[in-house]
């Protein structure tokens, strides 16, 4: 017994070594992938006449040496980021490369600026600082003040490539759950003619709005002075940037959509925020449309479990936030009581996070 015992003493130690190692690899494939990334090669695959490229071209493209970027491109496929592929016509020992589902997400018109976001020196050394933050006699309330000395947010405005930057990756979310949130509640925005996006970055969310929504006459993307800036073109004349700061007033409108912004504030400054959107809402038909994580909600448990997700989501509000965290049901209910509405119901889409509409 004692050396079964000892055994499998033995066999739960190497396993929990070769999980360390796992997890130590882990980070290997982040940069690896953030290297691809900046070379362009996901995009020269997906632009590519045949969708099969071979290493010489793949190379040639991205300006890399051939001999690296095979042994880059061995480590990609072996896990299943891109695959090798016979080329055609050719002979069966010229391998070319095409893209799988992972892949093709790491285009620049899909999620490349989001993953160069989160490997972005900023982002990682916030994360290397957690030991700061959570040592009892520490003066940081989040990782990234840890590392640079200031908040997310004035270091964005004094450093507009990161700030940029940070657009970007926060846009690249907003396509796909919006459309979610149009496919499974068609009638959500309905009757709208004035709304007002809180924190809408570039006015990505509402091009798509009033292309979905004819019926909103007027459009307001409501964010800092240094993030409208950034909103470019492509707009058809209903969409108006205007500059502020949420936490004073906010421009009035039918209803008022603010999405992935209020997890980044605790409780205190959610609330004031909420008042600020109460106040500029119509008494008569104003309602607020909040998208956002809901930790465990009911329905989630019935159709897709993203329990890991929230709970890595709340690790990055202690990196990157101000005393942000994920919320469950509860503290959502909570909150808004504070800020004086009177009710609301979460409704689920096919994604990590909710859609939390809520009455005056």
């Amino acid at each position: 017994m004692e050396m079964m015992a000892a055994k499998n003493s033995n066999e739960e130690e190497t396993l929990a070594i070769r999980d360390v190692i796992k997890c130590i690899f882990h980070f290997t494939e982040f940069t690896v992938l953030r290297s691809v990334i900046q070379l362009g090669i996901p995009d020269i695959v997906e632009n590519h006449p045949g969708s099969i490229v071979s290493l010489a071209e793949l190379s040639n493209s991205s300006g890399s040496l051939p001999s690296l970027l095979h042994r880059v491109m061995r480590f990609l496929t072996r896990r299943g980021i891109f695959k090798e592929m016979t080329m055609d016509g050719q002979d069966s020992s010229i391998i070319g490369y095409a893209h799988t589902p992972y892949s093709r997400a790491l285009t620049k018109d899909r999620m490349a600026h989001l993953f160069l976001l989160m490997s972005s020196p900023e982002i990682v050394s916030s994360k290397l600082s957690f030991a700061k933050v959570l040592a009892s006699n520490t003066d940081y309330s989040n990782g990234f003040e840890a590392a640079h000395g200031v908040d997310l947010w004035k270091y964005s405005t004094a450093n507009p490539l990161f700030g940029e930057l940070f657009a970007k990756g926060m846009d690249c979310l907003v396509g796909n759950r919006l459309s979610l949130v149009l496919e499974n509640y068609p009638d959500m925005f309905e009757g709208i003619g004035c709304l007002v996006d809180v924190g809408g970055g570039n006015g990505t969310a509402l091009r798509m709005l009033v292309k979905a929504c004819p019926w909103i006459v007027r459009a307001i993307n409501f964010d800092l002075p240094h993030v409208v800036a950034l909103s470019g073109g492509g707009d058809d004349g209903r969409v108006e940037h205007i500059g502020g700061d949420m936490f004073v007033d906010i421009p009035c409108g039918d209803a008022i959509f603010i999405k992935s912004v209020l997890h980044d504030w605790d409780d205190e400054a959610c609330v004031k925020i909420l008042k600020n959107c109460k106040d500029a809402l119509s008494k008569e038909t104003g309602k607020l449309i909040i998208m956002d994580s809901v930790v465990n909600h009911d329905n989630l448990k019935n159709i897709d479990n993203y329990e890991e997700y929230h709970l890595a989501a709340d690790i990055e509000m202690l990196a990157l936030t101000i005393n942000g965290k994920e919320r469950n049901a509860k503290e959502w209910d909570d909150v808004l009581k504070s800020a004086g509405f009177s009710k609301h119901t979460i409704k689920y889409i096919p994604a990590p996070i909710s859609v939390i509409e809520v009455y005056l």
